[in-house]
C-alpha cells in the first residue's frame, strides 16, 4: 500500500508542477504604425534596413497591458540595431502571459519594421 500512495503523490506532484509551469497567454494584440517619431518636413529619409526590437516587463497580481515606456524601449532597441533615427511602417505586438496557479504576469512588447536615417534640411524644394 505505501507504494500506491507514493505513486499517487508523485503523479499528483508532477501534474501540479506541469499546471503551475505551463504559461497561458491571456492577452495578445498587434497594430500597424506609420512611424515611431516625427520626421521633419524638409528632410531626406534614407532606409537602413529591417529590424526587430523587444522589451519585457514582469508584474505581480496585476497584468501590465499598456505601457508607453515599454513600447518606447522596444522601438529604441530596434532603432539601435541599425543606428538610425526613426522606425517606419512597423507592427507593434503585445503579449501578456501568466501561470494558472501563480499571480505573476509577463508582458512582452515586440516591434518589427524598417529603420531609417533622417537628414534634416537637405531636401531640394520646388
Amino acid at each position: 500500500m505505501p507504494t500506491v500512495i507514493r505513486f499517487i503523490t508523485f503523479g499528483l506532484s508532477i501534474f501540479l508542477s506541469i499546471l503551475a509551469l505551463g504559461g497561458c497567454t491571456i492577452y495578445q494584440g498587434a497594430w500597424l504604425h506609420p512611424q515611431s517619431h516625427f520626421d521633419y518636413p524638409n528632410s531626406n529619409i534614407v532606409p537602413l534596413g529591417h529590424a526587430v526590437g523587444e522589451a519585457n516587463k514582469d508584474s505581480i497580481f496585476v497584468p501590465v497591458v499598456y505601457d508607453a515606456d515599454l513600447w518606447q524601449d522596444a522601438v529604441n532597441n530596434a532603432i539601435q540595431q541599425k543606428k538610425g533615427d526613426i522606425l517606419i511602417d512597423y507592427i507593434l505586438a503585445i503579449e501578456v502571459t501568466t501561470f494558472p496557479l501563480l499571480p505573476i504576469y509577463f508582458t512582452t512588447y515586440k516591434v518589427d519594421g524598417t529603420v531609417v536615417k533622417m537628414e534634416i534640411g537637405k531636401q531640394i524644394l520646388h
